[in-house]
């Protein structure tokens, strides 16, 4: 008779429901949301991301001949197919950057694309990124906020080998590398964690809505066109230029090529404007994730 109670109570537990054992307590959900201020939840899991971003970046060339040349070789025949296209066959040139350089416009394509790419590369993989590791929900105790950052890591890792072959450039031709381009890590580091961000929102939200990965796609073309990648953002009606400007993504891409290719650094307004843009979106990306994940089990 005294052990009836305990029985009942160990039945109980059986039968509750997994997404009342999996949902957290709002005082997690405030810890959480205050370890987004200091990273300290994405720092505690440092080795856990360095892992999962290189198992990314390897499993896609795993078995090809090339391997890990792929980062390297896939950039250069990009700028090679840019440079025939808009060069030769287009004659386009971009004002006052390499104008008397049939190269020149490829190239300054070429390195606003790959810094939207960080933007790019790892939103239009995040959709499945939950979905693919249903095991990670449904079974085992693991921090699923890493799986994003493993997808933006690859993305840097893939437009830091872009950015070597803008470098290789720079070095055979007549242009100099400026002391702003020391700029350029800090004005990444805003963009990813911009991309972050949008890659939370997008992660939690595809998990319970299947059909949000073609809408992912058609907001990465469009903001694709609207980053100022094929022209310079100064061609823009006066009225919607300074707006533009805000968006880190036309941001991040305006600001690669000045410091990289005319070596103006960002003034004080400009890159704290990129910085707080960039960090609120990740906040409110992390926060909405951290709150959403416990349906995560049900909804699969």
């Amino acid at each position: 008779e005294g052990a009836a109670p305990s029985s009942r109570q160990g039945q109980a537990q059986v039968e509750q429901p997994i997404a009342e054992r999996i949902i957290e307590p709002p005082r997690r959900v405030s810890r959480d949301l205050l370890a987004v201020l200091l990273f300290a939840g994405l720092w505690q899991n440092g080795p856990l991301i360095w892992t999962l971003t290189l198992r990314e970046v390897t499993s896609r060339y795993r078995g090809s001949f090339l391997g890990l040349l792929w980062p390297f070789l896939q950039p250069l025949l990009l700028l090679a197919v840019y440079t025939f296209v808009f060069s030769f066959v287009f004659g386009a040139r971009w004002p006052g950057v390499f104008e008397s350089d049939l190269v020149g416009y490829a190239v300054v394509v070429f390195c606003g694309l790959v810094t939207f790419n960080i933007f790019a590369e790892s939103v239009r993989t995040c959709p499945q990124v939950i979905l693919a590791h249903r095991t990670f929900v449904q079974r085992v105790v693991f921090p699923l906020e890493v799986l994003p950052v493993a997808q933006v890591g690859a993305a840097l890792v893939h437009a830091t080998a872009g950015l070597a072959i803008v470098f290789v450039f720079l070095l055979l031709s007549d242009a100099k590398l400026h002391a702003a381009a020391l700029w350029l890590p800090v004005v990444w580091l805003c963009f990813a964690l911009f991309s972050l961000g949008i890659c939370y929102l997008v992660a939690s939200i595809s998990v319970y809505v299947r059909d949000f990965e073609p809408l992912v796609a058609i907001g990465i073309t469009g903001l694709f066109f609207g980053s100022g990648i094929f022209y310079p953002l100064e061609r823009l009606p006066d009225v919607i230029e300074p707006w533009v400007r805000m968006l880190p993504p036309a941001g991040a891409v305006d600001w690669s090529r000045r410091l990289l290719l005319l070596g103006e650094a960002p003034g004080a307004i400009d890159l704290l404007s990129l910085a707080g843009v960039s960090f609120l979106v990740f906040a409110v990306g992390y926060a909405w994730f951290m709150m959403s994940k416990g349906g995560f089990a049900d909804a699969l």
